[in-house]
């Protein structure tokens, strides 16, 4: 590398600069990722939604000597469809081949 310097003077100098102004560039662009990603972990809330409440659920005491751990969702009924209607359309049987089989 020296050698070069001392055959192109000029192209050397240019190039020292242009190292310098893309190494001050470097350090610039690494000083703002750090500074947005410092910023970001730091904060606990942005502010444009509130944080949820959280509020502990209530749990039912089971009644003296009960073993039930059942919770009030548990006790609801199951759902069930909806009920079958008197215009309800049935379902096609299936045919019966002429060889006996279905």
């Amino acid at each position: 590398m020296s050698s070069f310097c001392d055959r192109q003077p000029e192209a050397c100098v240019v190039g020292t600069k242009a190292a310098v102004a893309i190494g001050q560039r470097a350090q610039a662009g690494a000083k703002m990722v750090f500074d947005f990603v410092s910023d970001y972990a730091s904060r606990t809330e942005t502010g444009s939604v509130p944080a949820p409440k959280i509020v502990a659920a209530r749990a039912v005491p089971p009644s003296p000597g009960s073993q039930s751990t059942l919770t009030p969702s548990d006790l609801d009924p199951a759902w069930q469809g909806p009920p079958a209607t008197a215009n309800a359309v049935p379902l096609p049987r299936p045919r019966k081949s002429p060889h006996g089989k279905a």
